[in-house]
């Protein structure tokens, strides 16, 4: 508002004052611009807000039917807290308070049923005299196997044929040549999956189908070499050797002679079939050739089987199962020798403690120095690349040296790949190795003769001058020549270059000319 005018004053101050009015209006000078704003520090940078926390969800409430409505609280002292599956006392009334209402019963918690869970019955054990180790009962995915229907049981073998002091087995008379057999199907089978919980279990698995009590033990002699391992750290004394029952061994998978041999047999009884384990002496590792052996004969284990047509049958399942030498230890090798060998054969280089389970009627001076059997020429001591590599034969007809004029000391010395006459031999030429013969101690160029595939495509033969009675003779093999495999090499490329280029051998079988 302005302020009141004098109007004492001069007329003409207020006509002055009057046109200044008329002039400016009535207005208030602009209030002084504010004072410049603080220079801003840009924002710090916090840690980044917490994650909202989640909350546990409630379980659903149940219906309004199944409990009943609490009654109102009082307000008395507080109730004691709830205990699950107890009731709470009720409280002494205090002096100069209302009377509470009575306690209230909570129901049980729901507890859910435990499932139910279907058990099978264990199956009745026999009842035995001595205490015997329990094995684990089968987990419940792997049940335990049907019963044999009585129908297809094998019949009971008679007392009069199990071995016994009476009884004396003996070998096969007829032609019996288990090398002509078809057993890819007992083969193939064994190297399956087999439940392993027991032994009566796995011996129904590994021969119930087979209604031949030959293919039945050829069934669980394959089965052992892709089961079992030979423990070679315990023979050598490097770890302590666990048990060799039947049981320990098919737990462990590891095993000796002595554990291989009763597998073989329990399986075997198992199955139905007459079987022993036979003890004795063996011409397998560290064993040389000539060399003093002291009776009685021990040291290996092996086992005897019935077969079909009521045959006794010789096998060596741990030497199926693969080999041993310092260098690698233990090698694990297929070896059908051992069980189609017919008992002549098997007992060149096994004697058994007992006579009577060698059958084959060899003496112990024969098994420790073999007559000159083929026109002349002991047994020559092959190594474990003579059927492995080589494909050789071991059997006693298939290698070995033959005299042919005494007067001029030669010997033809040969060796034979296919084992039968009847299985011919259909070899590939550019997978032959090169074989040579080296007689004498020293081993030089001279002294070499290479060995040539006779007409028959069989058989391997050189002949050769032994000069002195007890010479030495190696046969050795090309394992690569002038930077390239052994296999295929001709004997032009062999001596076309030998001597000018490099070349590698290994050594196959030894004699000794007697």
């Amino acid at each position: 508002m302005p302020s009141e005018i004098d109007t004492s004053a001069a007329p003409s101050v207020r006509a002055r004052l009057a046109e200044l009015k008329l002039q400016q209006p009535n207005k208030r000078p602009p209030p002084p611009p504010p004072p410049p704003p603080p220079p801003t520090l840009p924002p710090r940078k916090g840690p980044p807000p917490p994650a909202p926390i989640e909350k546990p969800s409630l379980p659903p409430r149940r219906p309004t039917g199944s409990v009943p409505p609490l009654p109102a609280r009082t307000k008395t002292a507080p109730l004691p807290p709830q205990l699950p599956n107890r009731t709470v006392p009720a409280l002494p009334a205090r002096a100069n308070t209302a009377p509470t209402s009575p306690p209230r019963k909570l129901p049980p918690p729901f507890i859910p049923p435990p499932p139910t869970r279907h058990t099978p019955p264990l199956p009745t054990r026999p009842a035995r005299s001595l205490p015997t180790p329990r094995s684990l009962p089968p987990p419940a995915a792997r049940p335990q196997p049907p019963p044999i229907p009585a129908s297809t049981r094998p019949p009971p073998v008679p007392t009069s044929t199990r071995p016994s002091a009476e009884s004396v087995p003996r070998a096969p008379t007829g032609p019996t040549c288990l090398r002509h057999r078809d057993f890819s199907e007992a083969d193939f089978h064994a190297s399956q999956a087999h439940p392993t919980h027991s032994l009566a279990a796995l011996a129904h698995s590994l021969t119930a189908r087979f209604p031949s009590h030959t293919d039945k033990a050829r069934a669980i002699f394959t089965f052992l070499h892709h089961t079992v391992a030979y423990d070679f750290a315990g023979f050598r004394g490097h770890r302590a050797m666990g048990p060799q029952d039947a049981l320990s061994v098919l737990r462990t998978g590891l095993s000796v002679c002595q554990g291989y041999a009763a597998l073989f047999l329990a399986l075997a009884e198992h199955a139905g079939l007459s079987a022993a384990l036979v003890s004795g002496h063996g011409k397998g590792f560290g064993y040389s050739a000539g060399q003093a052996l002291s009776w009685p004969p021990s040291g290996h284990a092996w086992n005897a089987v019935r077969i079909d047509a009521g045959e006794w049958w010789l096998v060596d399942a741990c030497w199926g199962a693969g080999y041993v030498d310092e260098a690698s230890g233990y090698t694990k090798r297929f070896n059908a020798e051992m069980f189609v060998s017919p008992p002549e054969e098997f007992g060149r280089r096994h004697f058994a403690s007992e006579q009577k389970w060698n059958l084959s009627g060899r003496s112990w001076t024969a098994y420790q120095h073999p007559p000159e059997e083929l026109d002349g020429g002991g047994g020559p001591q092959l190594f474990s690349c003579w059927q492995e590599k080589l494909g050789f034969s071991d059997r006693a007809e298939c290698v070995g040296p033959r005299r042919l004029d005494p007067a001029r000391r030669t010997q033809t010395f040969w060796a034979v790949k296919s084992p039968c006459k009847c299985l011919p031999y259909a070899g590939n030429p550019e997978d032959e190795y090169l074989c040579f013969l080296n007689v004498g101690e020293e081993f030089d160029k001279r002294n070499w003769v290479v060995m040539e595939q006779c007409t028959d495509g069989r058989t391997w033969a050189a002949e050769t001058a032994v000069p002195h009675a007890t010479s030495k003779v190696t046969m050795s093999y090309v394992t690569e020549f002038d930077g390239r495999p052994g296999k295929g090499l001709t004997p032009a490329e062999f001596w076309g270059k030998v001597g000018r280029v490099g070349w590698a051998w290994g050594t196959a079988a030894e004699w000794r000319a007697e």
